[in-house]
């Protein structure tokens, strides 16, 4: 008698200390997943969406290199305080006329935030030698794209109409274009308002 509750005694313990080895071995499972787990990495904001009442967004546009008369640019500066559209001509960068537009926060919080949303501030890595824009798709149109805070050039992206120069900026080159001439409300009629060196609202062609 006293031999069998030994017996029961000595599994009973031998019960409790494999339950607790159980739920040890379970416990450092646990704790071991989570030390092994990748700690989340805060996301940086974006330069397009940080200090808009002291950012201004640029994009220029430039036809193929012709005859200095008939030569155009044009850029269009967006900012929480305005909207501007200037045409130039020649080399020299002769304006023809400039458009301005009033703006407010709203409006431009919208228009920074698409642009961000289509990653307009993404660079691609350019194989080509760092001489400026210069001669770049002679035949074609270029874009430069431009983020200046408190004055200062933060980014400058650009890309071009030409195979061969895709340039740094990643973005689809046709929503960038619309985002920013759709600032504009007369833009279409200012564009073509210059009958010298053709230019339309889909890009600048000879």
């Amino acid at each position: 008698m006293k031999r069998t509750v030994f017996a029961k005694i000595v599994l009973v313990l031998l019960g409790l200390l494999i339950v607790g080895a159980i739920v040890g071995l379970i416990s450092t499972i646990i704790t071991s997943s989570k030390n092994n787990q990748t700690p989340e990495t805060a996301i940086a904001p974006s330069v397009l969406t940080t200090d808009l009442d002291s950012t201004k967004l640029d994009l220029t546009v430039r036809g193929p290199i012709v005859a200095r008369e008939n030569f155009r640019t044009y850029t269009i500066s967006i900012s929480s305080v305005q909207r501007v559209l200037t045409l130039t001509k020649g080399y020299q960068g002769d304006v023809i006329s400039e458009t301005t537009e009033d703006n407010d926060m709203a409006a431009f919080k919208q228009f920074a935030f698409a642009l961000d949303r289509i990653n307009a501030a993404n660079k691609r890595q350019s194989t080509e030698q760092p001489n400026g824009l210069d001669g770049v798709c002679a035949t074609g149109q270029v874009y430069e794209f431009k983020i200046i805070k408190n004055g200062r050039t933060n980014t400058s992206l650009w890309t071009s109409s030409c195979s061969g120069s895709p340039g740094t900026l990643a973005v689809n080159t046709q929503q960038l274009y619309q985002l920013f001439s759709r600032q504009m409300p007369d833009f279409d009629s200012i564009i073509r308002g210059d009958s010298t060196p053709k230019l339309t609202s889909t890009g600048l062609k000879v």
